[in-house]
């Protein structure tokens, strides 16, 4: 696998907060009529934080 350094696995992990940020909190205020956009953008930024701790722990 490819191997990311410390301030790469960072930038996900902050890229990771900001979509779930973007989808909990931006999202509602614009009140789109479906909520597909706000679902994929928290998961999306669920899965990279969560990718990034995993990696986190291999250093």
């Amino acid at each position: 696998m490819m191997k990311l350094g410390e301030k790469a696995i960072l930038v996900v992990a902050l890229f990771g907060a900001l979509l779930v940020s973007v989808s909990m909190y931006l999202i509602p205020i614009i009140k789109p009529n479906d909520q597909f956009l706000e679902l994929v953008l928290f998961i999306l930024g669920a899965v990279l934080i969560i990718f990034s701790v995993i990696r986190m722990k291999k250093f």
